[in-house]
């Protein structure tokens, strides 16, 4: 995958999330995605969310809702997989993640989100 390709892929799925739109954010995800998911708030637990959950609290407006500073540190690729760490921030919260995308017949879909949150 291109560096070009992927950072749009990124874009328009942040964007997505950010705008709550539903619709845009699951054509985006592979049917298996999930959200691995730390805090600074409970460091402890790890909570998992399903791509159905997440979409869920999407549309209660649980997730999402807000724009957030996209800053792409690296990425690496190998196989059809490209992993890109990267921090999303806004004036709540500051989420450090890894997203992990798939090739499949040429488009990309998110296939996962391992992410520490710190709240401000």
């Amino acid at each position: 995958m291109e560096n070009n390709q992927f950072e749009k892929f990124i874009m328009a799925y942040v964007k997505a999330v950010d705008t709550q739109d539903v619709q845009s954010t699951a054509s985006l995800m592979h049917p298996a995605f999930r959200v691995v998911m730390r805090h600074n708030k409970e460091q402890d637990k790890i909570s998992i969310l399903p791509k159905e959950i997440y979409l869920q609290l999407m549309e209660e407006k649980k997730v999402g809702g807000s724009e957030r500073i996209v800053s792409v540190h690296s990425h690496n690729n190998f196989a059809g997989y490209t992993n890109v760490y990267l921090t999303l921030e806004n004036e709540k919260m500051c989420m450090r993640s890894v997203f992990s995308l798939v090739s499949e017949n040429g488009n990309f879909k998110i296939i996962s989100d391992h992410v520490y949150i710190t709240f401000k």
